[in-house]
């Protein structure tokens, strides 16, 4: 059984070594232990796409963003229903451009947010909290929250379509702050 992170194996790597047996079996995702997305394959075809509430390639995307995830692959195993109909060297091509603009994105939202605000960190969300496994299967949009004196915020991001974690350093009134992702256009 082939298993390990994201980090050590691209999603990449996985997609293509799986495309290209030609196996049938899921891909299965996890945070800590709890299971939160699986990608299937039909004979060496995409066939199916699930991470937390996203679907289809919205879901292959968002698996992309996060190297912090453990993966497990079960080979023959049922790949669910169909929900993507797309070549997987097309889907490959798809995400090094996706991972490659989500990359320059995040960098100007940082700079953005480290001149207007205390700014801790800014990533994309690696769903590790307990409060997020707790939610696991919530439509979130925008969650915030204080811990240790820090806000916590994470909002679904319409610019790259991924959900994105922010710790302010200090307090502040996050009507502001949702004014201005609204006024930017990201949320």
């Amino acid at each position: 059984m082939l298993q390990g992170t994201l980090k050590t194996f691209s999603l990449i790597g996985l997609l293509q070594m799986c495309s290209g047996e030609s196996s049938t079996g899921l891909l299965k995702f996890f945070v800590k232990g709890a299971l939160c997305g699986t990608i299937g394959f039909q004979d060496g075809e995409l066939f199916s796409a699930q991470f937390i509430d996203m679907s289809s390639i919205d879901a292959v995307r968002q698996i992309a963003l996060l190297q912090e995830l453990e993966f497990q692959y079960d080979m023959g195993a049922d790949p669910g229903t169909r929900n993507i109909d797309t070549d997987v060297e097309f889907l490959i091509i798809d995400l090094t451009r996706y991972i490659d603009e989500s990359a320059e994105y995040l960098s100007t939202l940082k700079s953005t947010f480290l001149e207007t605000y205390p700014t801790a960190t800014l990533d994309i969300c690696s769903y590790d909290h307990p409060l997020l496994r707790e939610l696991k299967d919530a439509n979130i949009h925008y969650l915030e929250w204080v811990e240790e004196g820090k806000v916590h915020v994470i909002y679904l991001d319409r610019q790259i379509n991924a959900r994105i974690g922010i710790v302010f350093q200090e307090m502040l009134t996050t009507d502001y702050l949702l004014m201005a992702l609204r006024d930017k256009g990201m949320m």
